[in-house]
């Protein structure tokens, strides 16, 4: 896979990471320990984080490095958390009583 490729999917897991998880840019940026601006970087692929930084961002998202080449969709424990957040979510249990019971235990896993 290509250093182009990598750089692209990275950044558009941890844009959808952030906007999930933080109101804004900034508070991403303070919980990472890192500048704004160079947060935007990484989520504009424009530059890569370093080591110390990328297990910062594996940590506070509960991640591992297949964010690097793995889109977040096609993670099943991420798939299967955005699901468990879906507002229709009730309906299709009440249809289907094992589906919420296999989401939540997809859901547990580590992506």
């Amino acid at each position: 896979m290509s250093k182009i490729i990598i750089r692209e999917v990275f950044a558009s897991n941890l844009c959808k990471l952030c906007s999930e998880r933080f109101e804004s840019v900034s508070d991403a940026a303070i919980k990472l320990k890192i500048n704004r601006t160079q947060l935007n970087r990484y989520r504009d692929g424009q530059s890569f984080p370093s080591p110390e930084v990328l297990g910062r961002i594996f940590d506070c998202f509960g991640v591992d490095a297949n964010i690097l080449i793995v889109p977040l969709m096609e993670m099943p424990s991420h798939a299967a958390k955005v699901l468990l957040a879906d507002s229709s979510l009730p309906r299709m249990t009440e249809r289907f009583p094992d589906f919420h019971k296999a989401l939540t235990e997809i859901a547990s896993n580590e992506i």
